[in-house]
């Protein structure tokens, strides 16, 4: 079967997620924006933290009318009808949608075109419309292919969402959970969930900066069996526990397994476990929060001590690994007006290795981004 996925707001990071969840995709096509892939497994979008969309490719070709009403008529149980349409990397016409309405309309039916002040519906668009339910969103994706004459043909992949990211959902667990720091900061739910998925299957896993507890709740969410975390502050051992009793009954997770949260500095991780993991993820401190601008001169200090941080956090965490374990790390970088400052950290001198290039994740507002490591212990 072949499938479309709408990629978030740092497309790399997303389709690094969903290539690490279904590693036995094949990639046909994809703009910056959205991808085709074939795959014997149907996706989940509950099981991805950076994908608003997916949807299945019902054709390709030039029809696009045909293709989009066939399905319609195909679909509907009642002559009530709801579509919209959106635009990725081709041509957005505008003519289409109306002509599918008016055609519609002329067969007897009801028939509610929705559109969106962009030429992709959101994601919020397609829940709150009912498009799903009522009718249907389709995604349009440029496609091209060679003629039997050998010339490029251009044509399109049409698709159709099946599902859509519960945004509601992220955002209640965000900012309804029990205990929030909003002074040390919070991993992004999101964020969390695609961190744990970039590590590969596996059904353990250490946060050993768990803060509030995000991470561990994202783990429990994906069905992860043995969850632990820990933290260097009293009170985020508190917080965490305090969500995480909260997660189990909002979620009903009666049957959840939950190794262990204790205070532990990632110095001494080995000695308060006494055992290794098979996967690591973790967000440690990124430095303070900046108010304003970012200086030079800060920047450059910023850096100096955050790299005396991360060389002491990764033996921590190296000694904590099991041979081929994997640890998916934030590491942050600073922005000023004159330089990107990263930070010169040297994973070999602790027996790791890289097994996927940098990924970065910012926004243009922001003087940290995050840099996410993907490694493994050799």
């Amino acid at each position: 079967m072949i499938y479309f996925a709408e990629l978030g707001q740092n497309p790399e990071l997303s389709l690094a997620e969903i290539l690490a969840v279904y590693p036995k995709i094949k990639i046909l096509f994809r703009t910056d924006k959205a991808v085709i892939f074939e795959s014997s497994e149907e996706p989940n979008i509950e099981k991805l933290g950076g994908t608003p969309k997916l949807g299945k490719v019902i054709g390709e070709g030039k029809s696009l009318k045909e293709i989009i009403l066939t399905e319609l008529k195909k679909e509907s149980k009642e002559k009530k009808i709801f579509f919209g349409i959106s635009f990725y990397g081709a041509k957005s016409d505008n003519n289409l949608g109306r002509t599918i309405k008016n055609i519609l309309t002329d067969d007897g039916y009801k028939v509610r075109w929705v559109t969106g002040k962009e030429k992709i519906l959101s994601s919020v668009i397609v829940k709150t419309n009912k498009l799903l339910r009522r009718g249907g969103e389709f995604c349009i994706l440029p496609s091209s292919s060679l003629s039997t004459r050998g010339r490029k043909e251009e044509g399109v992949w049409v698709a159709k969402t099946i599902d859509v990211q519960d945004f509601f959902d992220y955002e209640f667990r965000d900012m309804k959970r029990p205990a929030r720091d909003l002074v040390s900061g919070m991993t992004p739910p999101k964020l969390a969930k695609m961190l744990i998925n970039l590590g590969g299957a596996s059904d353990e896993v250490l946060d050993p900066f768990c803060g509030s507890g995000t991470l561990l709740m994202e783990a429990a969410l994906l069905g992860i069996k043995d969850i632990y975390g820990s933290d260097i502050s009293e009170k985020a051992v508190d917080d965490s526990k305090k969500n995480i009793v909260w997660l189990k009954e909002k979620y009903q997770l009666s049957s959840m397994a939950f190794s262990e949260i204790k205070k532990c500095d990632v110095n001494n991780l080995q000695e308060c476990w006494q055992k290794k993991f098979k996967l690591i993820v973790g967000e440690p401190y990124l430095g303070p929060a900046i108010r304003g601008g970012l200086s030079f001169e800060k920047a450059k200090n910023l850096q100096k001590e955050l790299e005396e941080n991360y060389d002491r956090y990764l033996k921590g965490l190296s000694d904590s690994l099991k041979k081929n374990g994997k640890l998916v790390l934030i590491v942050p970088f600073m922005i000023t007006a004159e330089k990107i400052f990263y930070l010169d950290i040297d994973i070999k001198k602790y027996g790791l290795e890289s097994i996927h290039e940098l990924i970065l994740y910012s926004r243009p507002d922001q003087k940290i981004g995050r840099q996410i490591y993907i490694l493994k212990k050799t």
